[in-house]
């Protein structure tokens, strides 16, 4: 089975990608999901998402406002142990790639201003 040849590879239990997209909503959920823009749409909504590459299934998602942060949405780190998570710039931060690092997560960032890291 290709999948558990890899996780053996890697030393993961799951590969995880983690991201995030925004939507136009109608106006009528401007006052739940304001838009970050008033001049493009009333109300906008994103979802961030985190897929289990291997497994084929989302893993965890959440809605929030568009102009919400994508830092400030993030799946609980005691879902993480002994897993390796992918994600963007968006969710950069070193104070949260310490602590994947200390409860036995991976992770692994891509981005073209610093360098590629996996842990």
């Amino acid at each position: 089975m290709i999948e558990s040849s890899v996780l053996k590879t890697l030393g993961v239990s799951a590969i995880l990608i983690l991201d995030s997209t925004s939507t136009t909503l109608t106006d009528k959920a401007k006052s739940t999901f304001p838009a970050p823009r008033k001049n493009v749409a009333p109300a906008t909504v994103k979802l961030h998402l985190c897929f289990d590459l291997l497994a084929g299934a989302v893993d965890w998602f959440n809605l929030t406002e568009a102009k919400s942060h994508d830092r400030k949405s993030f799946p609980d780190l005691k879902s993480l142990v002994g897993k390796l998570i992918i994600f963007d710039l968006g969710y950069w931060d070193y104070l949260l790639l310490a602590q994947i690092k200390e409860i036995g997560g991976f992770f692994y960032h891509g981005s073209n201003l610093l360098p590629r890291s996996l842990w």
